[in-house]
């Protein structure tokens, strides 16, 4: 019997549908039912009563739920211990970043702590807020760079790293190119071009405009910032970027104005509370949180 068989199972006992359960993992549902139905065969007893149109268990497949759920946790802890063993051994800093590392000085900060630490091992990655969320909670990776209006669980800490603030950029020849300062209310009727939508920053945009009474005019959404700038370059609309992001590409020929009312953003290094690193990603968390902001 496998533990694969047994997730399978323990996920059709919550879904009590094949077809839900096959699209949750990500596998036909012919190959879950014949995996079920082997199950079955090789336990000697029928474990789902399929005569309802949601199915639903027999008394014995209750009970075998039951300690499904206990060998698949003990197993996947024993992994996961295992694993954590490993990684202290190997001093290996296992970090993971939004995708905007050299615009906060993250890559600075990494190689820094390499160039004192040269034994330490790092496995970095970059991802998205909420997919950073999931990997800390899922003791996927033990720290993260993260913006902190994301942090939306009680088992994560963080401490401060960077502040930066949102600005509009607009082509040259903007009628308010010339301005210091924009209110938000005055961009109404204009045209944004936005990172893509699965973004915390095209959230917080989205909800700078829906504050001020309207709804952007999105014409473009994408996953990277120099493309937004090109295209502001080329009069094809305007942004509400993070200030640092646009001081990243300080030949871009675009200009920034300061947005009213301010709106800014911390970018924050995350660990789960009281989850025990390795050597090498305490003291990289000391260092962090020794100079983070007041």
């Amino acid at each position: 019997m496998k533990i694969q068989i047994l997730n399978e199972f323990i996920v059709l006992a919550d879904k009590k549908n094949y077809s839900a359960a096959a699209d949750f993992l990500y596998i036909s549902q012919s190959s879950l039912s014949k995996h079920i139905l082997n199950l079955e065969d090789e336990l000697g007893f029928t474990i789902f009563d399929r005569n309802t149109r949601n199915i639903e268990l027999t008394p014995y497949g209750h009970k075998l739920l039951e300690y499904s759920k206990a060998i698949c946790d003990l197993y996947n802890g024993s992994i996961l211990k295992i694993k954590d063993t490993i990684d202290n051994q190997n001093e290996i800093i296992r970090l993971s970043s939004i995708p905007v590392m050299p615009h906060y000085a993250i890559t600075n900060e990494i190689t820094n702590f390499k160039l004192n630490h040269p034994f330490a091992k790092f496995v970095i990655t970059e991802h998205d807020s909420a997919e950073l969320l999931n990997l800390l909670l899922t003791n996927q990776v033990d720290l993260a760079f993260m913006r902190i209006e994301d942090v939306k669980s009680a088992h994560i800490e963080y401490v401060p790293f960077v502040q930066d603030e949102m600005v509009v950029v607009l082509p040259d020849e903007h009628r308010y190119a010339k301005n210091t300062t924009i209110h938000i209310s005055l961009l109404k009727d204009e045209e944004f071009l936005f990172l893509h939508e699965n973004t915390s920053l095209y959230t917080i945009c989205v909800n700078v405009c829906k504050a001020a009474g309207f709804a952007p005019n999105i014409v473009y959404t994408g996953h990277r910032i120099e493309n937004i700038l090109d295209l502001i370059e080329k009069g094809m609309g305007i942004s509400l970027l993070m200030s640092k992001h646009v001081e990243y590409y300080h030949d871009t020929n675009v200009t920034i104005v300061n947005l009213h009312p301010k709106t800014t953003s911390v970018i924050g290094l995350c660990k789960v509370k009281n989850h025990e690193l390795s050597i090498n990603s305490q003291k990289f968390w000391n260092i962090v949180k020794a100079k983070h902001i007041k």
